[in-house]
């Protein structure tokens, strides 16, 4: 079942990526997503390159961060 809030990412990588992304996210207590997610977020952030209008949909409050279901 799908979320109304959240959209679906999809992109292809290599299978050793995918094994290690997943021992390093198990070794945390991670789920694959929510790891990816934390990297991506991270990056923004320290790169500043998050602008007002990207993590806001249409009637959510200014600043409402969107984020995956993990």
């Amino acid at each position: 079942m799908c979320h109304p809030c959240y959209e679906q990412i999809n992109y292809w990588a290599k299978k050793e990526e995918c094994a290690k992304v997943d021992a390093v996210a198990k070794s945390i207590g991670k789920s694959r997503a929510a790891f990816i997610q934390e990297a991506i977020d991270e990056k923004i952030e320290r790169e500043g390159l998050e602008s007002s209008s990207v993590n806001e949909e249409p009637g959510s409050s200014p600043g409402t961060h969107i984020g995956l279901i993990t």
